[in-house]
């Protein structure tokens, strides 16, 4: 390995971390950077794992301090994250991860639209009722299991989920999915790193950039505010749908 590539996953992970920090969808820059770089495909899905701890670790902070994790939730839907990181990752090890991107690049895809044409969504926070709220952990559940299978693109779903089912603003939904995200990564890392699927010479960079990048999207998030947010947040999905499809 040489420094060009130490600087690439520096810089990825601080451009993945911007985005992260705002929107979710870390998993589509890094994880082709790093199978550029030469990382397997199921390798570069565990260091996304580790790297994507950094993020964490910068923002949640801020969107505490801040007052828009709503913790009650995020505290619910730990389990959900750590039995969906067991399911995934044990599966990630054993099977070609890569046929699920043309099914999951579709559903971003119909996000656009469905973010679009709900206005108020994301924008004011409301109280959903019971089968709402059932029908959003159970959603999440299934996009924790995703999550530490594929990685890319499920905090995208994860944020959808929060705001469409759980009834919080985007900035609400971004910070509180950060609380079981943090426990989903760290069990997927520990079983990655079991099988030794971690790339510890370029995770170790690119966690450092996500980190860096975690603090400054936060921080630009909370000073533009919901509406901006939403704004980037459909830009991602469409994106990200685009890139799973056509470039996979």
């Amino acid at each position: 390995m040489d420094i060009l590539e130490i600087i690439i996953s520096l810089v990825t992970g601080l451009t993945a971390g911007f985005m992260a920090a705002i929107t979710a969808g870390a998993g589509l820059i890094t994880i082709p950077v790093l199978i550029f770089l030469g990382v397997p495909t199921n390798s570069a899905i565990a260091t996304n794992s580790m790297a994507t701890l950094g993020m964490f670790a910068s923002s949640l902070p801020r969107y505490y301090e801040a007052k828009r994790v709503k913790m009650r939730t995020g505290l619910k839907l730990i389990p959900l994250a750590i039995i969906g990181a067991i399911i995934g990752a044990n599966v990630l090890v054993r099977v070609d991860a890569e046929a699920l991107t043309v099914v999951v690049g579709i559903l971003l895809l119909l996000l656009v639209p469905a973010v679009l044409l709900n206005h108020e969504k994301g924008l004011k926070a409301f109280k959903a009722d019971r089968e709402e709220v059932f029908s959003g952990y159970f959603l999440y559940f299934l996009i924790m299991i995703y999550g530490a299978l594929l990685g890319a693109g499920a905090g995208i779903f994860a944020m959808y989920t929060l705001v469409y089912f759980l009834g919080m603003t985007y900035l609400q939904a971004k910070a509180t999915v950060s609380v079981p995200g943090i426990f989903l990564n760290a069990t997927a890392f520990i079983i990655f790193y079991w099988h030794g699927l971690i790339n510890f010479e370029l995770g170790i960079p690119m966690t450092i950039g996500m980190y860096l990048g975690g603090a400054i999207g936060a921080k630009t998030a909370l000073e533009k505010g919901d509406a901006w947010v939403k704004i980037l947040f459909v830009t991602v999905i469409a994106a990200a749908g685009i890139k799973l499809l056509f470039f996979p």
